[in-house]
């Protein structure tokens, strides 16, 4: 249905992926309902990717690479060497003015993509030499500047969270519905525990507290920068084989505690039976049968070695960790046992199932790699365009517009639009979207909760209100 639409009148498909459903379809695009239900054949298409190229240059011509975008951003008089495309409502002479090809370079997605992820770099870099080199028991100037920059990530976070349509409820959901947000969240948390730590501790000897966390916390903030690379055709996919395989290891380790739980029980109560309840005690049942996956075999310790540790009851039931296993024929068995089961068979298993993640996901890597394509497209579309950490600048003009259009509905833009084109009220007029099957209910009988055609075809045959034009117009600067 799409190709046909998509052959016959390009810009009429262009609108009808971004224009607006009404009840039953909460108000959504085609776009959204792909992306929300994984409708990874319809994203591939090449309606939606053309649509998804061109917002992603912006005015930018399609075909200009990304080298030489980077270079006009760094050395604004390279500008001229980029082909830009004025609007179809211009004469085909027409062209932008030097001011205009600045405004329409630093504005493109790509562009704010770019900035966004050379300015992330930066802080990241940052954070490590501070981490290296200047953390101390006194806060410096470089902790303070690192704190507000993270700041500024955050509330960029919480714009993408109040700025999605629906309810709180829904806004939540849409928000957690991304595992890159879910990831934010954690790193949030332990930067924050990192910072409230930092501010309790006294002394030296806590310290070490607060460094664990800080460098946990700039860990995270590296594999974060991993979602850069989702924008690369070869590179994109296999960071979605990554995530993929990240939950394929968090469903096995089930299966990998109870076996290490299982054998840890059998060696702690044969090794040191009749054992003094404490911390100590758990740490031994997990510590053994953990290495052992890895490798290591522990034998000697298997086989009740004794140096270093002492037999005396009186000793050891006080201390707690000066206890020397006892010698036991079955334990070592039953080590050989856990190594068989776990580094043979487990081990594989686990491979075997990374394997088929791996293959799934190459074998159709274009199209998986073309439908997480729109959620970056779409972010950096509606990311204000100045980078961390001036974009504070930019949460403050989005507030003032706000409380100034607070009434205002929302103006159409690249992936927003409210109404009808002619060629499509045209179709519906003449039946020959009927004739041909209604796109939308095409679209929507692939969805489980899908509502009764009928009602989509009523629904689009109803007239589209003229929205209200905004006062904080979509392509501002600001990004108001």
């Amino acid at each position: 249905m799409l190709s046909t639409y998509f052959h016959r009148n390009r810009t009429g498909a262009y609108t009808f992926l971004i224009h607006k459903f009404h009840e039953p379809f909460s108000s959504i695009n085609a776009l959204e309902l792909a992306n929300a239900n994984h409708l990874k054949n319809f994203m591939a298409h090449t309606c939606c990717q053309t649509k998804l190229n061109a917002v992603w240059r912006g005015k930018m011509a399609t075909y200009t690479p990304w080298w030489q975008i980077v270079i006009a951003l760094f050395l604004p008089i390279f500008v001229k060497t980029i082909k830009f495309t004025p609007e179809k409502s211009q004469d085909a002479g027409d062209s932008f003015g030097t001011f205009d090809d600045l405004y329409h370079l630093y504005t493109a997605p790509i562009s704010v993509f770019a900035t966004n992820t050379i300015s992330f770099l930066i802080f990241v870099g940052l954070c490590s030499y501070f981490v290296l080199v200047e953390l101390e028991v006194r806060v410096t100037l470089l902790e303070y500047v690192i704190w507000g920059w993270a700041l500024t990530l955050l509330f960029e976070e919480f714009r993408q969270l109040i700025s999605s349509d629906g309810s709180i409820a829904r806004k939540l959901r849409y928000w957690f519905a991304s595992y890159w947000n879910q990831y934010d969240l954690a790193m949030f948390i332990v930067g924050v525990a990192a910072i409230i730590v930092r501010l309790t501790v006294n002394g030296d000897d806590e310290f070490d507290s607060v460094r664990y966390l800080y460098s946990i916390t700039v860990a995270m903030f590296y594999v974060r920068s991993l979602q850069s690379f989702l924008v690369e055709e070869n590179l994109g996919p296999k960071i979605i084989m990554l995530g993929k395989m990240i939950i394929d290891l968090i469903v096995f380790v089930r299966v990998f505690l109870i076996f290490v739980l299982s054998f840890g029980i059998m060696y702690t109560a044969n090794l040191f039976p009749n054992s003094r309840l404490s911390l100590q005690l758990l740490k031994r049942i997990f510590y053994v049968p953990y290495w052992q996956i890895y490798g290591e075999n522990f034998l000697e310790f298997l086989e009740g070695d004794d140096n270093g540790c002492t037999r005396n009851e009186s000793v050891w039931r006080d201390t707690g960790d000066m206890r020397c296993p006892e010698s036991k024929v079955l334990v070592p068995v039953l080590g050989g046992l856990y190594m068989f089961l776990t580094n043979i068979l487990l081990i594989n298993l686990l491979i075997a199932m990374f394997s088929y993640t791996f293959q799934t996901i190459q074998d159709q890597s274009e199209k998986i790699w073309r439908f997480y394509l729109y959620s970056i497209v779409r972010e950096y579309y509606e990311r204000p365009v100045i980078p961390h950490p001036f974009i504070i600048l930019a949460h403050v003009v989005r507030i003032i517009c706000h409380l100034r259009c607070c009434n205002a509905k929302q103006s159409d833009n690249e992936f927003t639009h409210t109404k009808l084109l002619e060629s499509m009220k045209y179709l519906v007029e003449n039946g020959d979207l009927k004739e041909r099957g209604n796109l939308r209910s095409a679209l929507v009988t692939r969805i489980k909760r899908d509502p009764p055609l009928a009602q989509a075809r009523e629904h689009l045959k109803q007239p589209v209100r003229e929205s209200d034009i905004s006062l904080c117009e979509r392509n501002s600067f600001f990004n108001c």
